[in-house]
């Protein structure tokens, strides 16, 4: 019984090491993934890179609308870049078309009249520099509205509150590590 006992809990310690050995590699991939992209970002290879690392990154970070996580969402776009430009756009080798994505109303989180989001992190991974914001319908068309700045709290809750005569809204994370060569840029366009 004693050796069955002891095998059931080298198993579990193992299985526990490679559980926090995963998350780790899963960043570890991601970092790997920046260093070769910015090695060819200019030549055809770039495309690939920025499609694996769109991947990775929304598996780094996702929104969810309760704290059990069982109705998630990865963003609908992420964009990478060296600097964030003074109006929150991203000047990477790719266009950042965050006022587009509305183009898709499947990819829509439809929060019926729920107002709180959840924002979870692969092993509670959360990037050292990290800010959301949120733009009134789903792109600047007046120029009259700028992104406001949504506090994530310790909870990891974002509180969102809705525009008056507007149902929808852009909402995007600015994201970045140390260690990451870029900034990353998450998008979700929220139906209230």
């Amino acid at each position: 019984m004693k050796k069955i006992s002891v095998a059931v809990i080298g198993l579990v310690l193992m299985f526990g090491f490679t559980q926090v050995y995963a998350a780790e590699s899963l960043y570890a991939d991601f970092v790997r993934l920046q260093n070769e992209f910015h090695e060819c970002e200019d030549s055809d290879q770039g495309f690939n890179y920025d499609t694996r690392m769109d991947k990775l990154a929304n598996k780094l970070m996702w929104l969810a609308l309760d704290k059990n996580d069982r109705l998630n969402f990865a963003a609908n776009a992420v964009y990478f870049s060296y600097e964030v430009t003074e109006n929150l756009k991203v000047q990477g080798p790719y266009a950042d078309d965050t006022f587009h994505t509305c183009e898709f109303p499947h990819l829509r989180i439809h929060l019926a009249g729920l107002h709180t989001l959840y924002v979870n992190f692969a092993e509670n991974r959360r990037p050292e520099h990290l800010e959301f914001y949120i733009f009134p319908g789903t792109g600047p068309a007046s120029g009259e509205h700028k992104p406001q700045k949504v506090t994530l709290n310790d909870k990891n809750e974002l509180i969102l509150d809705p525009f008056v005569q507007k149902n929808l809204a852009t909402l995007f994370a600015i994201a970045k590590n140390p260690q990451d060569k870029f900034y990353r840029k998450y998008v979700w366009i929220v139906e209230f």
